[in-house]
């Protein structure tokens, strides 16, 4: 199931890079029938990090290097801006906005259903470093996400960039934060919490 409207260029005319990011559906058989992206916004391979958003209202922070060759990211954000803010298209997210209808953050519950309902294994460099997880499904092997090892950006600094994280939508009560999804090692995979000071990857979810 790939998507077609492949960032918002082919309605803008706006040309944003040499090469486009094909983002794919992926079906995990969860009890909700959701279905996963199969890479981070901005990621041109599904173990890279891609972008790091701001909780508030997801504005793009900064783009890892290695995942951003061949984009013109200075002008994917002025074309990003000027359509969140276009007053007759209204985008609700950053995946609605890169990857069409329906797209959108997953809430806690949905990301609470990707943990309970799938198996995690590491993927390792050629070092034996791990530089993501995969995600398979515990109804058929042959289906998968892989989520690649992050870590998170608050005031330009980088911090436990082995663990793999990407944003929630959904507010902790009474306190500045959102629940994010949090991978420290194969043992160790929950839910976690990420202030709004905080720039995180995102993966997008949509309806079946």
């Amino acid at each position: 199931d790939s998507i077609n409207n492949t960032f918002a260029e082919k309605i803008t005319g706006i040309t944003i890079g040499k090469d486009h990011i094909i983002y794919e559906a992926v079906d995990l058989d969860l009890p909700s029938g959701n279905l996963w992206c199969d890479r981070n916004i901005g990621a041109k391979k599904t173990t890279k990090t891609g972008g790091y958003f701001r909780r508030n209202g997801f504005t793009l922070d900064k783009i890892s290097l290695d995942s951003a060759a061949g984009i013109n990211w200075d002008s994917y954000i002025k074309l990003l801006y000027s359509r969140l803010k276009n007053e007759t298209i209204k985008y609700k997210s950053v995946p609605e906005f890169i990857l069409g209808h329906g797209w959108d953050i997953p809430t806690k519950d949905n990301i609470d259903e990707l943990i309970n309902n799938t198996k995690v294994e590491p993927i390792q460099n050629k070092n034996n470093c791990i530089i993501a997880y995969k995600l398979i499904s515990l109804k058929n092997a042959n289906k998968f996400i892989i989520i690649p090892s992050s870590g998170y950006i608050k005031i330009h600094n980088l911090y436990d960039k082995k663990d793999a994280m990407f944003w929630s939508s959904t507010a902790i009560t009474n306190y500045d934060c959102n629940y994010c999804f949090y991978i420290h090692d194969k043992f160790n995979i929950s839910l976690s919490a990420a202030d709004l000071l905080s720039s995180l990857p995102i993966r997008a979810i949509r309806k079946k």
